[in-house]
């Protein structure tokens, strides 16, 4: 009887020293985003309500970089994790690299610029660049992933960005 519970907190350890290494970035520099650039990041349930655990955070272990990259928190069913900026200040163009590990039909991840919805809407599973116009003045970029995982049995059911930066076009401010 003792070995099991030894055993179970063993494991109970062990998963939360991987958490904690997964976790080790903070977000501005997972994501290698522009100086000054502040991130914000909530998760909730199906029904609006907060979800804790859900929320993004800087992690080592899948990267485009080879460093380390942002990714969405672990879900409850139908739960969405928001990570968002409204420190830009446009005209210019914001690239990025994004995955998911949904490599079939239906697309958990989206992105947001200035509270619209843009594309691409790709199949996940392979690193991929985006690249998006923002005009002059404010502006703001938000990525989504939501747990359609109906199973539980998705084996990378998470939501990746790295290398986020900003091109400003000619006239815009510094």
């Amino acid at each position: 009887m003792k070995s099991s519970r030894l055993l179970c907190r063993l494991a109970v350890l062990a998963g939360t020293l991987s958490s904690a290494s997964l976790n080790a970035q903070p977000l501005a520099e997972a994501l290698d985003s522009p100086l000054g650039w502040t991130w914000t990041t909530t998760a909730t349930d199906a029904f609006g309500n907060p979800a804790s655990g859900g929320e993004w955070a800087g992690q080592t272990s899948m990267t485009h970089d080879g460093v380390d990259a942002a990714r969405s928190g672990v879900l409850p069913l139908y739960g969405t994790s928001r990570l968002r900026t409204a420190s830009i200040i446009g005209p210019g163009t914001v690239t990025f690299w994004r995955r998911h590990g949904r490599a079939y039909a239906q697309n958990p991840f989206f992105i947001r610029a200035n509270d619209t919805y843009v594309g691409p809407f790709l199949p996940g599973g392979a690193w991929q660049p985006v690249a998006i116009d923002f005009p002059p003045g404010p502006g703001s970029l938000e990525f989504g992933w939501t747990n359609f995982d109906l199973t539980g049995t998705e084996p990378d059911n998470h939501a990746y960005v790295d290398e986020v930066a900003f091109l400003p076009t000619a006239g815009a401010q510094s």
